[in-house]
């Protein structure tokens, strides 16, 4: 049998002024070990870290253990939506310090890697490292003591001002000395943030992590940092605002970690409910000659970090094909995760499709997940289930390659919508929740007349998640449109579809995270005309 814990975080945000309060709360679960002595560890480390997160945050509340191992708060936003600020208690916020191996710049089977994209912003200009880390943290989240936003009085340049614990002082000092002239890299959530070059030993347990930050990024790294990671076997089970559900983000907040023996699974995930996920009603005239290939690679063999929601995105798209567009269902290719390799990518590209596709066909390509630049070869790629950023000319598909392969489809419109893009700064890589890092224009290939190209972003910006619907931005937006086309009675062109989704995802990601994501359509005017 299994046991549970619960727990209520709950913020209230100084300065509130509103005369209408709005509540919201972040329900966790931990999952009990039976033994009470450390199931009372647990929910009290979980207590500390989730006050260390308010207090981060900047936020009053009171975090409560009541009778039953359960922990609740009363919660109050009257400036701010209580569901933002919800976010930085339930995000994992893990943080982990890993030496660099700079004896290998190309990664062997096994190998724990992470990738940089740094672009010049003058020239659009990408430069793509892989790093080969060593598998062991040298220090974690919990040798952290604070980290605080600061700028540089000469430049006004921001950056990340980080103080360690006394047994993290002590870690510090002994990794930097022993790594002089070492690279360490700095990982949060997954993600490289910084690799830095140890020029000395470091003994003072300050450590300050500069680059091309904006004062916005420096001020979320610091909190997530300050806050600290929540405890293992902790996981987000409920979000609550104004007394009604939430949508759940994809993930569990952490994870415990992997034990030899059997141990009692985590409560299954409650499913996010969207407003887009049911199918509208079919048109009077379907596409009885349509033919589609809807990919969604949420998760990698290689590890890299989850494109949340792709497998989502693909799914539902693919039912508004063959339920509301008329699509035939054996028209339409569904390949997700796992059967998204490489492979299936070659066999269902240039095999599957040029038969399955007759004259005057409608043709859609869909694909949410991952995409890579190759910055030597200036090569844009789509990276299935199985591709490794080292070697994308091996395991990866060119964009290229796939208009090319759409081009030789005479007589037929095609249409490829792409839920996927890149991001990079300066010197270093700190892509943001979800984010899907592609280069669409990097590249710089024109599609054919007969094909419409619509992407969810600029090849400078981030695209990412919709936590609140459970799909990534792009493809939500994508999906209302088709709906409230259909409640028309049509289906939107290119241009209606682009016109439309453009604009809602540009406010949408300003108002979600401040970041830029401008939605791109390259077609000829014809293809601009035609509709899914």
């Amino acid at each position: 049998m299994k046991a549970l814990i619960f727990l209520a975080a709950c913020a209230i945000p100084a300065g509130a002024w509103s005369l209408v309060a709005r509540t919201g709360e972040a329900v966790f679960e931990i999952e009990a070990t039976g033994n009470p002595k450390v199931d009372n560890e647990l929910a009290d480390r979980a207590v500390a870290a989730l006050r260390r997160r308010l207090q981060a945050q900047g936020l009053s509340g009171s975090v409560e253990r009541r009778a039953g191992l359960r922990i609740s708060a009363a919660i109050s936003s009257r400036e701010d939506d209580p569901e933002v600020l919800l976010r930085p208690l339930y995000k994992p916020s893990q943080a982990e310090f890993h030496m660099v191996n700079a004896e290998r710049t190309k990664p062997r089977p096994g190998d724990m890697t992470g990738v940089e994209y740094a672009l010049d912003p003058e020239s659009g200009a990408v430069k793509q490292t892989v790093r080969v880390l060593d598998k062991s943290a040298v220090l974690g989240g919990a040798d952290i003591a604070s980290a605080v936003q600061s700028l540089d009085g000469a430049t006004g340049q921001p950056f990340l001002s980080m103080t360690f614990t006394p047994a993290g002082a002590k870690k510090l000092a002994a990794v930097t000395e022993a790594g002089v002239g070492r690279q360490l890299a700095i990982v949060v959530d997954g993600r490289i943030l910084s690799v830095a070059m140890i020029h000395s030993a470091i003994t003072g347990g300050q450590l300050s992590l500069t680059g091309q930050f904006t004062l916005a990024e420096v001020r979320d790294y610091a909190r997530a940092l300050s806050g600290g990671p929540l405890p293992e076997r902790v996981r987000l089970a409920q979000l609550l605002v104004d007394g009604k559900p939430a949508a759940l983000p994809s993930a569990p907040v952490a994870r415990a970690p992997a034990a030899k023996s059997a141990a009692p699974a985590l409560a299954p995930e409650r499913a996010i409910t969207s407003d887009v996920d049911a199918p509208p009603p079919a048109l009077a005239r379907g596409r009885a000659d349509g033919v589609a290939i809807v990919i969604g690679v949420e998760k990698t063999r290689q590890g890299l970090p989850r494109a949340d929601y792709a497998a989502r995105d693909a799914k539902v798209f693919a039912d508004y094909l063959v339920e509301t567009l008329g699509y035939p269902r054996n028209n339409v290719a569904l390949l997700l995760d796992e059967r998204a390799a490489k492979s299936d990518l070659d066999k269902y590209f240039e095999d599957w499709l040029p038969r399955k596709a007759g004259p005057g066909a409608t043709v859609v390509v869909f694909f949410s997940g991952h995409g890579a630049p190759d910055a030597v070869h200036g090569t844009t790629y789509l990276v299935p289930y199985d591709g490794d950023p080292a070697f994308l000319d091996k395991t990866s598909y060119p964009l290229k390659r796939l208009y090319e392969n759409l081009g030789r489809l005479k007589g037929r419109r095609s249409i490829v919508l792409l839920d996927a893009c890149f991001s990079g700064a300066g010197p270093r890589s700190a892509l943001a929740k979800g984010a899907r890092p592609l280069v669409s224009r990097q590249a710089a290939v024109e599609p054919p007349a007969s094909l419409a190209v619509l992407s969810a972003s600029a090849s400078n910006q981030i695209g990412g998640a919709f936590d609140a619907q459970g799909h990534g931005l792009f493809t939500y937006f994508v999906l209302k449109s088709l709906r409230d086309a259909a409640a028309k009675g049509r289906a939107p062109t290119m241009q209606e579809l682009y016109d439309d989704v453009s604009t809602k995802v540009e406010a949408e990601a300003r108002r979600l995270t401040g970041n830029e994501q401008t939605p791109q359509l390259q077609a000829a005017p014809e293809a601009r005309a035609s509709s899914l």
